[in-house]
């Protein structure tokens, strides 16, 4: 797991890990990708059903023959998008690093009906974005991650609550302590020497981040949104 995905995953693991375990609950994580998330998820919560979404047919693929060789019984995928009804309802429904995507393309807030359609009563939304990019804190010596105008905290809440759901918290994630592990590793790339060089850093950035959650109105790479069913 890289350092993008290890500090998601510990931005999201804590929303998660608050809900019940013993519970057969249902959970969807829209924009799964190759289901990395899901096969985690799957095996630390073995009594919760898993369902993994991507419009990239050939990464669920993919996705779909690890399970059928490692299989875990709990988890499947589902080619599907966030601009089309989602089939089923789900107890909780996970989108990291996916919906920004339709929203810069003037699709948010039909992304976010969907999703708020596809919750179960009392129902929970996590979401991870990108925050807009002149709120990120950045490094001017190292590679600028891609930059998206889409997501304000005010602005991700507005759009939260326009699908009808009741927010809970919305977080900053990431000051320029994580950031800094983010564009080594952009830095690094694919040279053996760089990432020699930087690995020791991107190590102990992972192991402390003590910026990794902050006040929603400091700057901060993404946003950590949750919001539930009224």
């Amino acid at each position: 797991m890289d350092i993008h995905q290890a500090l998601n995953w510990r931005a999201i693991w804590p929303v998660l890990s608050t809900l019940p375990a013993a519970e057969p609950l249902s959970i969807l994580d829209a924009g799964c990708g190759d289901g990395a998330w899901c096969r985690r998820i799957a095996r630390l919560r073995p009594r919760w059903r898993i369902v993994g979404m991507d419009r990239d047919a050939a990464r669920l693929r993919a996705a779909t023959r690890i399970e059928q060789t490692e299989p875990l019984g709990n988890v499947r995928y589902v080619e599907g998008s966030f601009l089309t009804e989602i089939p089923g309802r789900f107890d909780v429904i996970l989108s990291v690093a996916s919906i920004h995507y339709a929203a810069a393309e003037g699709d948010g807030e039909l992304a976010l009906r969907h999703l708020a359609g596809a919750l179960a009563p009392g129902g929970r939304l996590i979401l991870l974005v990108p925050r807009c990019d002149v709120e990120q804190p950045v490094w001017r010596a190292l590679p600028r991650p891609r930059g998206w105008s889409v997501f304000t905290p005010a602005g991700a809440e507005a759009l939260v609550r326009g699908a009808g759901l009741q927010v809970r918290s919305v977080e900053g994630l990431y000051g320029s302590w994580c950031v800094l592990g983010k564009q080594l590793a952009m830095w690094a790339g694919g040279s053996a020497v760089r990432r020699v060089v930087s690995l020791p850093l991107q190590g102990l950035i992972r192991a402390t981040a003590f910026d990794l959650l902050r006040d929603g109105g400091r700057p901060s790479y993404a946003l950590r949104l949750v919001a539930e069913i009224p």
